[in-house]
């Protein structure tokens, strides 16, 4: 008698191991919304290649778990316990670190620029922001803690992906991106450099685009790179081993 395969499996080619489709999916959600930050329905199911109906079936799931929140205008975003895991496994971590060290620079470069600061490490294909220091003004940017943005098209993309065998001795150059992850926001990046000569992260600041253009997004780029720079020095304080790694894929 033969037996028909259940529905919601299939069977890798590459290695005959049998992957849940339905966890395949749901996980493929959930890394949109991480990216996304907060990304409507319709969004979620264009950029899965998914029927609306089966995308919500999902996304309700992972909203269930705290995986995914939900706001009044229905946009989706990372939930509790996304968060609360990914800090998690970044306790023990170079990132860690990264994030204790960090405190004073950003705290300098919000006080500086007066616009919202943060710390951003390359995740893959991706670049996730792990630290802030909020502008002081009524109107600023805020809520990018664990959002992930892609590395294509964005300032810290272009950071994170600096040679720094390319760099022009001295200050490390920083990238300008318009509206290019978020409408009306501009974002200005620096990557951090250790003595070791690796990029290990990148400093920005996020404003809007009325605020950070002619000689005000001049200053910022300086400020920016500054502060890369020297929270690079820095870093020479830690042990070697912890920042001065291969890059992936390498």
């Amino acid at each position: 008698m033969s037996s028909v395969p259940n529905a919601t499996m299939t069977e890798s080619n590459a290695g005959g191991l049998h992957v849940s489709r339905s966890a395949e999916r749901a996980l493929r959600l959930l890394s949109i919304v991480i990216t996304g930050g907060r990304i409507s329905l319709s969004e979620s199911a264009r950029l899965g290649d998914l029927s609306p109906s089966t995308t919500l079936r999902h996304l309700k799931t992972l909203e269930l778990h705290g995986f995914v929140s939900r706001d009044e205008q229905g946009l989706f975003s990372p939930g509790p316990a996304f968060v609360r895991l990914a800090l998690t496994a970044l306790s023990d971590s170079p990132t860690a670190q990264l994030i204790a060290a960090v405190r004073p620079f950003l705290d300098s470069l919000s006080a500086t620029t007066l616009e919202s600061a943060y710390l951003a490490v390359r995740e893959g294909e991706v670049a996730m922001y792990v630290a802030t220091s909020p502008s002081p003004r009524a109107v600023r940017h805020v809520g990018w803690i664990s959002r992930s943005v892609p590395l294509e098209g964005t300032a810290v993309g272009v950071a994170l992906a600096t040679d720094p065998q390319e760099q022009t001795p001295g200050l490390p150059r920083a990238a300008v991106r318009i509206g290019s992850t978020e409408e009306g926001i501009t974002a200005v990046s620096a990557p951090v450099v250790t003595p070791g000569h690796q990029v290990v992260a990148a400093l920005s600041i996020l404003g809007p685009d009325f605020r950070l253009r002619g000689e005000a997004l001049s200053r910022a780029k300086q400020s920016v790179a500054d502060a890369a720079s020297r929270f690079g020095e820095s870093l020479g304080l830690f042990s070697a081993k912890d920042y001065d790694r291969e890059p992936e894929g390498e």
